[in-house]
């Protein structure tokens, strides 16, 4: 890896930070294929699904896209699953674009990578702070989902 121990300094500017490591030890960029669940049940026709993951050291960037405009008979959450990493042992809240919504919706959606898992839920992101997840009705007003991106710490 790169030995970044050479620099002078501490870890942040106002000198109150503690340094945990110098060392970066892993890059690595790659792609993943991602599936839909509706309430636990996995969407096998999609119109399109892609992701992307640059990994550097124990962070994760992931690009993440799909598009299913029919769900057949599953019902319940939303849920992307199969990321490339588990993630560590905190929750993540990533943003999340749907490109085929109106902005005149007023409503945001986003991305929630729960504790030790490798999936992400997408919730509705209300004016009073409460996030109830996506359903499958809220979907279909969507046409489908647009993109999500975010970085994650990996377990």
């Amino acid at each position: 890896g790169i030995d970044f121990s050479a620099q002078t300094g501490t870890a942040t500017l106002d000198g109150t930070g503690t340094t945990t490591g110098e060392l970066l030890d892993h890059y690595e960029e790659g792609t993943f294929t991602p599936a839909i669940e509706f309430g636990g049940d996995a969407i096998t026709s999609h119109d399109s699904r892609y992701g992307r993951y640059i990994l550097i050291g124990k962070m994760c960037h992931i690009t993440v896209g799909a598009r299913v405009n029919v769900a057949g008979a599953a019902v319940g959450g939303v849920t992307i699953v199969d990321l490339p990493f588990t993630s560590a042992s905190s929750n993540h809240v990533l943003p999340l674009h749907i490109s085929s919504m109106p902005d005149t919706t007023q409503t945001m959606y986003v991305g929630v990578i729960p504790s030790s898992q490798s999936h992400i839920a997408i919730k509705h992101l209300k004016s009073d702070g409460e996030m109830p997840t996506m359903d499958e009705e809220q979907w279909a007003s969507t046409q489908g989902l647009g993109d999500l991106t975010g970085t994650y710490e990996i377990a």
